[in-house]
């Protein structure tokens, strides 16, 4: 019934997730979303995606990356989804927001880029770029 707390690395660092047990802030999970080399940080938001009722991790690569989003099973942080946002070729990296904004029991995967947002899930052909 009490949320657990997800961190990401900022800029400078290497793409280091990690999840506390909310009750006890215990350490429950830690991994690098991307690979370790990568100095941008990482984006981090959690939020249902699979629609199974319990929140997933989904990570963004920060500046010098591509715009990768990977989002990973809350239960035991198997790959639900790994793909570019925008251009792979470009290495500004990405911003991820989740919100279910379709009130359905999945939520969307948002993409914050350079000067526009994309939404991915079951609303994105509704909701125009911005």
């Amino acid at each position: 019934g009490r949320a657990d707390v997800v961190t990401g690395v900022g800029s400078g660092g290497a793409p280091h997730v990690k999840v506390f047990d909310g009750p006890t802030l215990g350490e429950v999970f830690s991994f690098f979303a991307f690979v370790d080399a990568l100095r941008g940080g990482v984006s981090v938001r959690a939020g249902d995606v699979d629609g199974d009722g319990r929140a997933d991790i989904v990570t963004g690569a920060g500046p010098g990356g591509a715009p990768h989003i990977k989002a990973f099973n809350g239960r035991d942080l198997s790959l639900l989804q790994s793909f570019f946002a925008d251009d792979p070729n470009s290495r500004d990296g990405v911003f991820v927001g989740v919100a279910n904004l379709a009130g359905d029991t999945r939520a969307e995967v948002v993409a914050g880029l350079a000067g526009r947002v994309k939404v991915f899930g079951s609303v994105a052909a509704l909701l125009p770029y911005v």
